[in-house]
């Protein structure tokens, strides 16, 4: 991918704060991105929330965008406005992160110059900020065009929000001063204008009109950086860290002395850095900054994710006060699919078959949106995913542009066609981006499970494109790679002549739920966009042996409570004796449904004591009174009676008197009764009760009472468990 930026200005900044979570609903998050969205990344929840709800709407790009034009015929053609406002919603995503004004409107003229500008990049498969210059004034070139290509950002391989990502990455030679950037987080911006091609039959392209003066907000605030202080994605902390100034709090700030140093904070160890880029003003590149790059070696070769990382830039010098000054904050990269504090299900593990209560771990704070519970039992019936139609496959398609993830395979250049049926999964970079399948059941491996697949490279990039296959074991939040294989080659010489055999060892989470998945990375290098079959890779017949799934399950949406029973309705049907049920919970915060919780396992059992009782006499709760008859139900089970015949309450063991001024109580547990307590109470007001000691022994009760007065009052108490 490629980029050109556009030329310079100044910039400022303003700080928001603001609650995603809880109770951001997806169609508020999504709704006019006119309004000014702002989000608080000092709280983890919130960036997590703002991702989910801004970020994430805008990855339908591509199946948005809706262009009518043809760059064969030079039509420049429109894009839909979700499409459009897909992109907006990106850049307003970025600004929002950094504390800047993220409030930015496109215009329609300026959209329209712009996809003049894609469309002249399309055409001539490069980049030039003159066209005119660079291929003359030719096939598809326009003033509208040449006048975009002047005022935008530029990119070549990706269109929409993907190319906002691009921006802000800002990777390859030429980059270094981060100008795309730059333009994007301009404080002082308040319109734009897209312009896009997408891919499939032409290059993809993106223009965004950002040279505009005449729109710009008065320059406040001092400083921000990219990646921001506070939580920030993992998947947003790009390799070049930069550190941007306002000229209206430092004039024209210098950095020939400026120096910056990054450490991790739990240990003070230092990550190594080199400055790549000191830049004051003027020329191309937007306002001032200073641009460095981490080098993460020593830390497993990328930005650890929850690792707090503080970072120091001494040595600027403003231009107004000529005072060096020194600029320190902290970075957490974090994974945004998974929260930071843990929730699981407690409760019994061996439920009757009556039912049980269970507790779900609360979310701290103010909580979750809601909290849904899932209820299912284990299914050990063979599967193998190939991709026929029939049957259909059990899978998650991730993959984006305009191709078929299953397709039908002819032999060609030596390459065989598919292993079994007539189709097979294909991984192609359509539109540049990462594709991957995710196989759509929860598998529990034993320790003599394998993950049996088989695959074949057709065209491809050997250096840097890489297949890999993938376990997460909390529900999709993460992923391990467990095998990889690098691309094979571009000329058919080195395709695959057969396909190649794959069987991986899953010991090592016997008795886990896991999932699995299929990626298929470009990791930022150069990549066929083509969609045939000559091109990419294919995978066929996926299995894991030695395996069980857990079955459909019901899911149930508790809304905000934290507490459920697992019941006939929770479980979908009657709970069955000897069934092992596997329960687990997960969160929703901020249009985001987290991974499940870890199961607790529950077999059912016969129920027991009063639970067998009620279950048999179908008369509800031990508090209630069934008959009517003044007894309830729990003191009726533990005295042995029938809790629907409303007659019977004369039966209780009635008191004696073994003296003038004493009354003794004296009972033996019915047979079949259990997880009873008995006891008794004296009174000679009828207000105030007095326990009275039991000198019985096994399961004979013995209660004795003495009055302080001519009379006295005397009953039975029952406490079910």
């Amino acid at each position: 991918m490629r980029f050109l930026a556009g030329a310079g200005a100044y910039a400022a900044t303003a700080l928001f704060a603001a609650a995603w979570s809880p109770g951001m609903s997806q169609s508020t998050a999504v709704g006019d991105s006119l309004v000014a969205l702002s989000v608080d990344t000092s709280d983890r929840n919130d960036v997590l929330s703002f991702y989910h709800c801004i970020y994430a709407a805008s990855e339908n790009y591509a199946a948005n965008i809706g262009w009518d034009g043809n760059v064969g015929s030079c039509t420049p053609g429109t894009t839909s406005p979700a499409f459009k406002d897909d992109v907006r919603r990106r850049i307003n995503y970025y600004r929002a992160m950094a504390g800047l004004p993220a409030d930015i409107e496109f215009e329609a003229t300026r959209n329209a110059k712009a996809q003049a500008a894609a469309l002249i990049m399309s055409d001539r498969n490069g980049l030039s900020h003159d066209p005119a210059a660079t291929w003359g004034t030719g096939r598809c070139w326009t003033a509208d065009g040449q006048e975009g290509a002047e005022k935008g950002n530029l990119a070549l391989g990706s269109f929409g929000a993907g190319s906002i990502d691009g921006y802000m990455r800002d990777p390859g030679n030429g980059n270094e001063a981060v100008g795309h950037r730059r333009w994007l987080l301009y404080p002082r911006q308040t319109v734009m204008g897209t312009g896009d091609i997408p891919s499939g039959g032409q290059t993809p392209t993106n223009s965004i009109w950002v040279v505009d003066s005449s729109t710009h907000r008065s320059a406040t605030g001092s400083y921000y950086a990219w990646p921001p202080a506070g939580f920030v994605p993992s998947s947003t902390v790009w390799p070049r860290w930069s550190l941007h100034f306002s000229t209206a709090t430092f004039g024209s700030p210098t950095f020939t002395s400026a120096a910056v140093t990054m450490k991790r904070v739990s240990d003070n160890a230092n990550v190594p850095v080199s400055i790549i880029h000191r830049y004051t003003g003027g020329g191309l590149a937007a306002d001032p900054a200073i641009v460095w790059e981490p080098d993460w070696s020593g830390f497993g070769g990328s930005a650890p994710e929850e690792t707090e990382f503080e970072v120091s830039v001494t040595g600027v010098t403003p231009g107004a006060s000529g005072a060096s000054a020194t600029f320190t904050y902290r970075v957490t990269p974090i994974n945004v699919n998974a929260l930071a504090e843990p929730y699981a299900i407690t409760g019994t593990s061996s439920p009757p078959t009556t039912g049980a209560t269970y507790e779900i771990t609360p979310l701290s704070g103010a909580g979750a949106d809601k909290y849904e519970v899932e209820v299912a039992s284990t299914d050990a019936t063979p599967w193998t995913e190939g991709a026929e139609d029939s049957p259909t496959p059990v899978i998650i398609d991730g993959t984006t542009g305009g191709y078929d993830l299953r397709e039908a395979l002819t032999p060609a250049g030596g390459s065989p066609g598919p292993r079994t049926g007539t189709k097979a999964f294909h991984f192609t970079f359509d539109n540049f981006e990462d594709q991957s399948f995710e196989i759509d059941r929860d598998i529990i491996p034993t320790a003599t499970s394998t993950l049996d697949f088989w695959n074949i490279f057709r065209a491809s990039v050997p250096s840097i494109n890489r297949l890999s296959a993938e376990i997460s074991t909390d529900a999709g939040g993460s992923w391990t790679e467990i095998w990889g294989r690098q691309a094979g080659g571009s000329s058919s010489g080195s395709w695959d002549s057969s396909w190649q055999g794959a069987s991986l060892s899953l010991a090592a989470y016997d008795g886990q739920i896991i999932r699995i998945r299929f990626i298929y990375r470009r990791n930022g290098g150069s990549a066929f966009n083509q969609t045939g079959q000559f091109y990419g890779c294919y995978l066929d017949d996926i299995t894991v042996t030695n395996s069980s799934s857990l079955g459909a399950g019901t899911i149930t949406d508790l809304g905000v409570a934290t507490s459920f029973t697992l019941d006939d309705t929770t479980a979908g049907g009657p709970l069955t004796e000897g069934t092992t049920y596997f329960l687990r919970a997960r969160p929703t915060l901020g249009c985001k449904a987290y991974g499940w919780s870890d199961p607790l396992l529950a077999t059912a059992v016969a129920p027991t004591g009063y639970d067998a009782w009620v279950h048999r006499a179908t008369v509800g709760a031990s508090h209630l009174d069934h008959d009517q008859d003044g007894l309830t139900n729990g003191f009726e089970y533990g005295f042995g009676l029938d809790p629907t015949d409303p007659s019977d309450a004369g039966s209780l063991p009635a008191p004696t008197m073994p003296a003038d001024n004493q009354l003794e109580l004296t009972m033996t547990e019915p047979a079949g009764v259990s997880g009873v307590t008995y006891g008794a109470e004296w009174t000679i007001n009828l207000v105030d009760w007095f326990p009275m000691t039991d000198s019985g022994s096994g399961t004979t009760h013995t209660f004795l009472a003495t009055s302080p007065a001519s009379h006295l009052f005397v009953r039975w108490t029952v406490v079910v468990e």
